[in-house]
């Protein structure tokens, strides 16, 4: 899963990313709206988590841009800004979550593990992510500790039958009873 930090504050950028990409999420950070936005333009997010007070903007306004451009798009509010109406605000805006300074950081990653898991179940579970592997079925695509990994159209449906059918032997008659693979066929 691929994500983005926005946050000004260095230390708790540089914190956040590390903690990130040590529970195996493929991480940048930004550290102003305008880094975020050429991010954004780049490249797809699954979610950002987003300070609201940046020096050269809103993330409120960011927030907005990413819903409209991405709607499937998740996005934590992480700030200092703790009134009511700012969380209203952002819950509006299409925020996931809204989470006050200061934090558990353990707390925080919890609830991005369970957001993420959230959203891979909406997906149909066409992706598979154990932390360190993450395995996109419809997209064909694979990445290990950030790094991406080549396998072929027969090996991905291989794959999503094995993670389909956790803690299950399969043997290859089980699998090719079950699980008939033809040429050219999608599971």
């Amino acid at each position: 899963m691929k994500l983005l930090v926005v946050e000004d504050d260095r230390l708790l950028n540089n914190t956040l990313c590390y903690n990130l990409s040590a529970a195996g999420y493929v991480v940048d950070a930004a550290m102003t709206i305008s880094a975020a936005v050429n991010f954004c333009e780049a490249q797809d997010y699954d979610l950002i988590v987003l300070d609201v007070n940046l020096p050269d903007g809103n993330g409120f306004e960011l927030c907005g841009q990413i819903k409209e451009r991405r709607p499937d798009t998740a996005v934590i509010f992480l700030t200092a800004n703790d009134m009511e109406s700012d969380m209203l605000k952002g819950f509006a805006l299409g925020a996931d979550d809204y989470v006050t300074k200061p934090f558990p950081i353990r707390v925080f990653l919890k609830k991005v593990s369970a957001l993420l898991s959230c959203i891979q179940k909406q997906t149909g579970g066409d992706c598979y992510t154990d932390g360190t592997l993450s395995i996109n079925f419809l997209e064909l695509t694979a990445v290990l500790a950030g790094e991406p990994i080549i396998f072929t159209p027969m090996e991905y449906r291989l794959l999503k039958v094995l993670v389909r059918n956790p803690q299950i032997v399969l043997t290859r008659q089980v699998v090719t009873f079950r699980f008939p693979f033809k040429a050219g066929s999608s599971m």
